[in-house]
């Protein structure tokens, strides 16, 4: 098995899990397009807040990380490109490059060179999985508070955190929608379609007729 091959088997989770999400946000998109809503809009919307969302529920996480400036440097230089995107998408409107409309009806380009795009590809999982971490550990704590009755500021904290990876991780899927992507079938059932042609023909799962009575 060639490196590429053990790389594609390692990562496919990742993959699978990624094409889900992006294939979900693609609908959402459209429908929003339908109805005459500009999505590069809408991903500003949730991106900006969120990003400062970020940075806030960081500092009260992570008190001891404040005096590095930690909640504010790792925000910036992780996601710095991506509010940066959004501010020239709402503010610069006008004058800005656009990408490819999901609806097909415009061509635009992207505000930022093609590695940005990688990289955002790269780290909206990983994004969005923190945030719905952190998501859970603020309602975990919350429920906390509600049954002991001790106070646990840290659930604040970290519902501040939750909401900003999401947004954040959200205006990412939202600007990188593939309208190509809801064209062809998931990434898991063209990797179970693979594995079904590398079983002989004897060992395959045959459908089993059912007798008709008359």
């Amino acid at each position: 098995m060639k490196l590429e091959d053990i790389v594609n088997v390692a990562t496919f989770p990742f993959r699978a899990v990624d094409d889900i999400l992006l294939r979900q946000y693609t609908k959402v998109t459209k429908a929003w397009e339908r109805k005459g809503r500009d999505p590069d809009t809408v991903a500003a919307g949730v991106g900006m807040p969120g990003f400062f969302c970020m940075i806030m529920g960081s500092a009260a996480v992570f008190p001891k990380a404040n005096e590095l400036l930690i909640p504010f440097i790792f925000p910036m230089v992780t996601y710095g490109y991506d509010l940066m995107d959004n501010y020239v998408n709402v503010f610069e409107r006008d004058q800005r490059p656009r990408r490819q409309s999901v609806s097909g009806d415009k061509v635009y380009d992207d505000n930022f060179p093609p590695i940005f795009k990688e990289y955002s590809r790269i780290i909206r999982l990983p994004t969005f999985i923190a945030g719905v971490a952190a998501t859970a550990k603020c309602v975990s704590g919350l429920l906390s508070w509600y049954v002991t009755g001790e106070p646990n500021p840290d659930a604040i904290g970290y519902g501040l955190l939750g909401m900003g990876l999401l947004g954040v991780a959200s205006s990412q899927y939202i600007k990188d929608r593939d309208p190509k992507i809801l064209e062809r079938d998931p990434l898991w059932k063209q990797a179970y379609y693979s594995l079904t042609e590398m079983i002989p023909v004897p060992y395959r799962m045959q459908p089993i007729p059912i007798p008709v009575r008359r």
